[in-house]
């Protein structure tokens, strides 16, 4: 029965599918294209020669 089982297992291994490929089916398209009012006040922004308020000593900007 043992010599039985490890020829099964041997086999079961051995003959295990390879790793898919990428699908490219099932992604969505990333938006990159920004909103007309975002980027009025980015343009109002540079235009007025606004800055960014500084960060408290501390704090973290996650990316």
């Amino acid at each position: 029965m043992r010599p039985l089982l490890f020829i099964a297992l041997a086999c079961a291994c051995a003959t295990a599918p390879g790793p898919k490929r990428p699908d490219e089916s099932h992604r969505v398209p990333v938006n990159r294209r920004v909103p007309p009012e975002v980027e009025e006040a980015v343009r109002a922004n540079h235009a007025s020669g606004a800055q960014r308020q500084p960060r408290p000593e501390g704090e973290v900007e996650w990316r």
